[in-house]
């Protein structure tokens, strides 16, 4: 029985580094999309610390007049990927977005835009412009 446990352990540690791969496989492609679109990245997986609350931001992307905060989400079913983006994760995001902004006073003069780009297994990316608006916005 013991071993049985364990290997269900092993089983979950290793799905678990799979999709932090495949995570950060989609982010960087996400970012070299990005940069052929013309945004300059200014940032990666900005994170405001651990218990503030406050979630991580996947990229932070700059184009024109706009300072974009994109999420990126990768679901083997690409039906499923925007539904991935829950409420709880817009408000972290956005809390962190505030952060962001409020820390770099050089860019509060721009507009903010909150994207997702989203990808799924056999199915070509989709950027998704304007994805949600905070009520600050």
């Amino acid at each position: 029985m013991l071993n049985k446990n364990i290997t269900y352990s092993d089983k979950k540690r290793k799905q678990g580094s799979v999709n932090n791969i495949k995570g950060h496989l989609a982010e960087s492609v996400a970012c070299f999309w990005l940069i052929c679109k013309g945004y300059k990245i200014l940032s990666r997986n900005f994170s405001c610390g651990k218990g503030t609350g406050r979630g991580e931001i996947d990229i932070i992307a700059f184009k024109k007049d706009t300072v974009v905060f994109a999420e990126v989400k990768y679901r083997h079913r690409f039906e499923k990927t925007a539904y991935a983006i829950s409420l709880s994760n817009k408000k972290r995001t956005t809390a962190a977005a505030e952060h962001f902004i409020a820390t770099h006073p050089d860019l509060k003069n721009y507009g903010v835009r909150f994207d997702a780009v989203l990808f799924g297994r056999f199915a070509f990316p989709q950027h998704i412009k304007d994805a949600w608006r905070p009520k600050w916005w």
